[in-house]
């Protein structure tokens, strides 16, 4: 975030950051409520919400050449990894 340009960094810089600290919250909420509760799906549905967000922020950071190619497939493969952990919590208990 510190080496984007400046219009970038307020622009989709910021909102990637929110996005991300938005998805910690949400994780973390989810990791404390009762499973089964509204509370904790509520907190699911963020998160997922909060990783295509992110999904969609980072690949357009990548589009306009902030992010090399590594970079965005790092992060990339990172968020994928999260969605499918955050997928298969959402799923009922057997």
């Amino acid at each position: 975030l510190v080496h984007l340009p400046a219009h970038t960094r307020a622009a989709l810089g910021a909102r990637a950051l929110d996005a991300a600290v938005d998805l910690l919250g949400a994780l973390l909420v989810a990791a404390y409520a009762p499973r089964a509760t509204d509370e904790h799906t509520a907190a699911l549905r963020r998160a997922a919400q909060r990783i295509n967000l992110l999904r969609y922020l980072l690949r357009a950071l990548h589009a306009r050449r902030h992010l090399s190619d590594a970079q965005h497939e790092h992060v990339a493969t990172s968020l994928d990894a999260i969605g499918r952990m955050t997928a298969a919590w959402r799923r009922p208990s057997p």
